[in-house]
């Protein structure tokens, strides 16, 4: 009788145990995720397996001319335009993302400036930005106010400017990015009602790549322990002509606001 009751206390105990552990892990992904997507909570509580896999669907038009985005897609110690071999990434936002990667540069470059301009070379925009001299991807954000006409695609510039105040023609990149109307499936993608692999899945599927891009940068950033979004992020590069080392560079854990 003495061994079974025993028994019975180890069982409770182990039990009670597993119980402990398992809202002490529920907890710790909570806190993670509502500070910055609370949208993503189902995905990072879901088995790393069930998350579905991303299949990107490049448009078949590119950027209007050549850019020096394609001869700079590599990790030759240059800065790399985040874009398709197109060239051009679509957006339904009003405030897009551009994303550039940045390599370990010295102390001669001082900034980095983002430049925007029309398709008649009109520059809109013209930005210093705080520099880094640590490799990754940045993220910037356009201001709303600079209204993209619909059907409209803009090209930009992302150079490092040395310490003279000159900018290097060898560390720069460009892209094009263009806005595209709303329809009822990007409308619910940008709503923030339906879980993220839903939303970066319609993104995708219709080749919105600057929405695709930041919802997955955003999700990984909130999980980064979570390997399953780690291939997703790095796969999704690859698949569209960026290097693996760009493709497995950090993300930097923050949004720079072009002012």
């Amino acid at each position: 009788m003495s061994q079974l009751l025993v028994s019975k206390k180890l069982v409770l105990i182990l039990s009670l145990s597993m119980i402990s552990l398992l809202d002490y892990s529920l907890g710790i992904s909570s806190k993670s995720l509502l500070a910055r997507d609370p949208a993503s909570k189902l995905i990072a509580q879901s088995s790393p397996t069930s998350s579905p896999r991303i299949s990107f669907k490049l448009p078949s038009r590119g950027a209007p001319v050549n850019t020096m985005a394609a001869a700079t897609r590599g990790n030759d110690n240059r800065p790399v335009a985040i874009l398709p071999k197109t060239n051009l990434g679509l957006t339904a936002s009003n405030s897009p993302v551009i994303f550039v990667y940045v390599p370990k540069n010295t102390s001669s470059f001082a900034q980095f400036r983002f430049r925007i301009a029309d398709q008649e070379k009109k520059e809109l925009y013209s930005s210093i930005l705080p520099s880094t001299q640590e490799e990754g991807i940045l993220m910037l954000k356009l201001p709303e106010k600079l209204n993209l006409s619909l059907g409209e695609s803009y090209k930009w510039q992302f150079s490092l400017v040395e310490q003279n105040g000159k900018e290097s023609r060898k560390f720069t990149t460009e892209g094009w990015i263009e806005k595209v109307p709303l329809d009822r499936n990007l409308e619910k993608a940008h709503s923030g009602k339906i879980e993220s692999w839903t939303a970066i899945n319609i993104f995708a599927q219709e080749g919105i790549w600057q929405d695709t891009l930041e919802k997955l940068a955003l999700l990984h950033l909130d999980n980064p322990e979570d390997g399953q979004i780690q291939r997703e992020w790095t796969e999704l590069l690859r698949s569209v002509g960026i290097t693996e080392t760009v493709a497995q560079s950090k993300i930097f854990p923050y949004i720079i606001q072009v002012e």
